[in-house]
């Protein structure tokens, strides 16, 4: 919550959108999906890329 708040001290867009959400005025965030924009303000995050399979590796180092 304190990034939050230093992040809308500096960003003016921000701090207007989280003051209408706050007051009801923005019920619902629409985020667009596309490749070629930015995606604003509220953007998705990047996700997690998956985890390497190392059970091959893990069963190879049992000892006999």
């Amino acid at each position: 919550m304190e990034y939050i708040a230093l992040f809308a001290q500096q960003d003016k867009e921000f701090a207007d959108i989280l003051a209408q959400i706050a007051s009801g005025k923005i019920k619902n965030i629409k985020i667009n999906d596309t490749a070629t924009s930015a995606g604003g303000v509220l953007a998705k995050s990047v996700p997690r890329p998956k985890a390497d399979d190392n059970s091959a590796y893990l069963k190879s180092l049992s000892v006999k």
